[in-house]
């Protein structure tokens, strides 16, 4: 799953899996014939969707609802689950506090959290002045209907 996420990232952004910064006259020649010229992407418009505790940029979204991928800036989101939707956050900037289940764990930028259906969990910055950036895959896409307070399902 977590490779899924990476190639559906980088094919909304329109980059190819060697990395722009490389030289390919320092790959080897097997290594540089393989590769294909990408065409640049086309505009990526963003969707921004403000929610209590953050504000979440869509980067794309499958038009059958299949998955979807969004940049989030978040402050702190209280206890709910997923009943049909998986996801995963990878930290950009910021150190996050997440609670799954029950248990907390600090992420900083880089690390990975996947919280799986029916997980109940919670996010919140743990510096109360600033948000965590995240890039986050959602699978199926983000349902409105599909999120559950936990403190209104008890």
């Amino acid at each position: 799953m977590k490779k899924v996420t990476t190639i559906l990232f980088l094919l909304c952004l329109g980059i190819n899996s060697f990395g722009a910064a490389q030289n390919p006259d320092s790959l080897n020649e097997k290594f540089r014939s393989a590769m294909v010229p990408l065409r640049p992407a086309p505009p990526c418009h963003l969707q921004r969707i403000e929610g209590e505790g953050y504000v979440d940029y869509g980067l794309g979204i499958n038009p059958k609802g299949a998955w979807e991928i969004s940049i989030c800036d978040l402050t702190e989101v209280a206890p709910h689950f997923h009943k049909t939707m998986e996801s995963h956050f990878i930290v950009l900037e910021g150190i996050a506090l997440v609670t799954l289940d029950g248990k907390s764990q600090i992420l900083t930028p880089g690390q990975h959290i996947h919280i799986g259906k029916k997980v109940v969990h919670a996010i919140k910055s743990a510096d109360p002045a600033t948000s965590v950036r995240f890039l986050c895959s959602m699978f199926p896409a983000y349902d409105p209907t599909d999120y559950h307070l936990l403190s209104a399902t008890l």
